[in-house]
C-alpha cells in the first residue's frame, strides 16, 4: 500500500491549492526548516482520522485553517484530499485506488469523504485499523516520539505490537462491544426497574383500564343518544319546515289576493279622483275634502304595502295584518261615505247657486225693464233703446259689472255657511277649506 497524492488547499500554511505527487522512487521529503514539511506530516495524520490537536501542533480547529497574512486574507475551511494505491487489497474497500477527503470550516463542522462520498470519521479510523496507517500506529511517528517510542512502557509497546499485527481493529471492536454490552446491561436495569414499578401500579392501572372501558361504553351509548336526538330534532325541524313552507304559499296567496283587492282600490281611488277633480274645477271648497281624501288613501296605500312586504318574513304578522285591511277597508268606507256626502253637498250647493243666478237675472230683468219704462217717459229715444234692449235679452245683463258684482257676493254668501264635520279626521270644516283642499289636487 502506497501513497498516490496529496491535495492540500487551506491547511494551515497552503493556503492555494497545492498538490503533491508521490511517484514510485520517493522515499522521503527534505527541506529546511520552516518549510512546511511538518504540516504535510500533519495533514496526512488529520485525513487519516486524527483527533487530538495536541497531535496536530495546533490548539482549537481554527489553527489548522490558513488565518492569512497582510497581504492576503484568512480562508472559511481547510480541505485535505489523500490517495492511496490499494491494488493490493490491504484496506477492505472494493477500490484499487482510495481517495479520502476530509474537511473544516471555522464554525466547527466537519465533513468527511470516502470516493467523494460522505461518510462518518469513525468509518475512515476503522478503514485503517490494522493497517499500520491507524491512531497511534507505528507508521506515523512525529517529531521527537522516537524517544518516546523507545522509552515506552509495556503497555504503548503492546498497542504498537498490536497495531503490527493487526489486532488494533479487532481490539476496539471487541471495547467497542463491550460499551454497548454495558450500556445494555444498564438499559436493562432500567427496564426492570421500570417493570417493578409497572407492577406495583399494575393493580390501580387495571382499575383506570376497567374505568376508561366503562367510561368509553358510556361515551358511545351517549353519543347514540345524541345522534339519536339529532335524528328527532332534524325531522321535527324538516316537519316544521315543510309546516312553515306551507303556511308561506298561503301568505303569499293572501298577499296575492291583497295586491289584487289594492290595485282595485287603487282604480278605485283614480276614478274618484277624476270625479273630484271635475267637481274642484266649479267649487273650490269641495277639492280640500277631496285633497284630504286622497292624502289619508295614499298613506293607507303606503301602510298596507308594508304589512304585505312584512308579511313574506313574520307569519305571526297574518292577524294583525288582517286587522289592518279590515281597518283601512273600513276607512275606506268612510272616505266613500264622506265623498258621497259631498257630492251630495256639491249638488245641493250647484242647484242653489244657479237658483240664485235664476232669482238675480229675474231682479235684474225687472230692474231694467222699470229702468227702461223711466226713460221712455224722460226722453223721446225710449221707445228705440228699450227695443235694442229687449232684443239682447238675458245675456247683456250677465255682461253687467252690477251682475258679476251681485255673484261675488253670494259666493261670499256661500262661504259663511255654516261649517260641517269631517267624518275621516273628526274635524269641524267648512265647505269652503274642502273645496279649497280639493282644487290643490287639480292638475
Amino acid at each position: 500500500m502506497y501513497l498516490r497524492r496529496l491535495e492540500l488547499q487551506g491547511f494551515k500554511t497552503f493556503a492555494d491549492q497545492t498538490e503533491l505527487e508521490f511517484t514510485s522512487g520517493i522515499t522521503a521529503i527534505v527541506g529546511p526548516n520552516g518549510s512546511g514539511k511538518s504540516n504535510v506530516f500533519d495533514a496526512i495524520r488529520w485525513t487519516l482520522g486524527e483527533m487530538s490537536f495536541k497531535s496536530l501542533r495546533s490548539g482549537r480547529m481554527d489553527d489548522i485553517i490558513f488565518s492569512g497574512t497582510e497581504a492576503r486574507r484568512g480562508m472559511g475551511q481547510a480541505e485535505v484530499s489523500l490517495t492511496i494505491n490499494n491494488e493490493s487489497g490491504v484496506l477492505p474497500v472494493d477500490y484499487a485506488e482510495v481517495t479520502v477527503t476530509r474537511r473544516a470550516n471555522r464554525g466547527g463542522e466537519g465533513e468527511c469523504f470516502l470516493n467523494d462520498t460522505v461518510c462518518r470519521l469513525r468509518d475512515i479510523q476503522m478503514m485503517f485499523l490494522g493497517t499500520g496507517l491507524g491512531g497511534r500506529s507505528y507508521s506515523l511517528i512525529g517529531q521527537g516520539q522516537v524517544d518516546g517510542v523507545l522509552n515506552a512502557g509495556p503497555e504503548d509497546r503492546r498497542v504498537l505490537l498490536e497495531e503490527a499485527a493487526g489486532l488494533a481493529r479487532y481490539k476496539r471492536r471487541r471495547r467497542e462491544a463491550e460499551r454497548r454490552l454495558q450500556h445494555a446491561a444498564v438499559n436493562l436495569q432500567r427496564v426492570e426497574d421500570v417493570l417493578a414499578e409497572l407492577k406495583q401500579q399494575l393493580e390501580h392501572l387495571r382499575e383506570q383500564a376497567e374505568a376508561a372501558t366503562q367510561y368509553r361504553a358510556y361515551t358511545t351509548e351517549v353519543r347514540d343518544l345524541e345522534l339519536a336526538l339529532q335524528v328527532d330534532d332534524t325531522r321535527r325541524i324538516v316537519s316544521g319546515l315543510k309546516r312553515i313552507a306551507t303556511q308561506t304559499e298561503a301568505v303569499h296567496h293572501d298577499l296575492h289576493e291583497t295586491a289584487a283587492q289594492a290595485s282595485v282600490t287603487g282604480t278605485a281611488i283614480d276614478r274618484d279622483r277624476v270625479r273630484a277633480a271635475e267637481l274642484a274645477r266649479a267649487w273650490e271648497e269641495t277639492q280640500r275634502s277631496l285633497l284630504q281624501i286622497v292624502e289619508d288613501l295614499s298613506g293607507r296605500e303606503s301602510a298596507l304595502q308594508i304589512v304585505a312586504e312584512r308579511l313574506k318574513h313574520n307569519d305571526e304578522g297574518r292577524e294583525r295584518v288582517g286587522s289592518e285591511i279590515t281597518r283601512l277597508t273600513d276607512q275606506r268606507t268612510q272616505a266613500e261615505e264622506a265623498l258621497t256626502a259631498l257630492q251630495a253637498q256639491a249638488t245641493d250647493v250647484r242647484s242653489r247657486r244657479e237658483d240664485l243666478l235664476e232669482q238675480m237675472r229675474s231682479a235684474e230683468q225687472s230692474r231694467t225693464e222699470t229702468a227702461i219704462r223711466q226713460q221712455e217717459g224722460e226722453t223721446p229715444r225710449g221707445p228705440a233703446i228699450r227695443d235694442q234692449r229687449s232684443e239682447r235679452g238675458p245675456d247683456a245683463l250677465a255682461a253687467r259689472p252690477g251682475a258679476s258684482g251681485r255673484e261675488s257676493r253670494v259666493a261670499r254668501g256661500a262661504d259663511r255657511r255654516p261649517s260641517h264635520q269631517d267624518h275621516s279626521t273628526g274635524r269641524l270644516s267648512r265647505p269652503g277649506d274642502r273645496a279649497s283642499r280639493a282644487t290643490r289636487t287639480l292638475p
